[in-house]
């Protein structure tokens, strides 16, 4: 009788032993199968990273730049009126001379030595100014003088005889029949009026 219940008591652990080993088996397995599955995940998480990465990456369309071409006189072209100099070891284009760019916008026009406003005529005073980067004249309006380089005269004043083309004068008989610079020559039968505002032959 005793070894009758031996033999079931053996029998039962080992049928323990054996439940134990599948139990720890089967709990190897899911563990395994765990963490080939959170592997997997990871992986497919970085590789979403990656791919988020590249896609919100900005790609560099930032063209090459050669800093060793150094630009020089006989690379740089200068526009009308302007020439190109390097004294201080950097080629720039700059005006020739009696023109100017005093607006700094790239474009050399005359300087008002150049322009001319007439200031040479006598008793008047004629202005250049620099406006804007050109040259514009301030013609003397009580002098009678008027037009883009103050050459020409307003009403009531009249342009000067020989050598005196650029000079006004009052249109009136004495101013006409002056000696020196009157523009009026009337026939001997005839004689200057100036009535009407300005000379004329009657």
């Amino acid at each position: 009788m005793s070894d009758e219940v031996l033999t079931e008591s053996e029998a039962t652990d080992d049928l323990s032993d054996e439940a134990l080993a599948e139990s720890d088996e089967a709990t190897d397995d899911l563990s395994d199968d765990l963490s080939d599955e959170v592997l997997t995940e990871s992986e497919v998480s970085d590789t979403e990273s990656e791919t988020t990465a590249d896609e919100n990456e900005t790609p560099d369309e930032t063209p090459d730049i050669d800093n060793n071409t150094a630009v020089t006189c006989s690379t740089l072209t200068c526009g009308a009126n302007a020439h190109c100099e390097d004294y201080t070891g950097t080629a720039e284009c700059v005006c020739d001379s009696f023109y100017q760019d005093e607006d700094n916008n790239g474009t050399c026009l005359e300087t008002c030595i150049l322009f001319d406003c007439n200031d040479t005529a006598w008793g008047a005073s004629n202005d250049c100014s620099i406006i804007n980067g050109a040259p514009v004249c301030d013609c003397d309006y009580f002098a009678g003088y008027t037009g883009t380089h103050c050459t020409e005269c307003r009403s009531g004043y009249h342009v000067g005889g020989f050598g005196y083309e650029d000079e006004c004068f009052e249109d009136n008989c004495e101013e006409a029949e002056d000696t020196f610079h009157g523009w009026l020559d009337c026939w001997s039968f005839e004689e200057c009026r100036d009535t009407f505002g300005y000379a004329e032959c009657w």
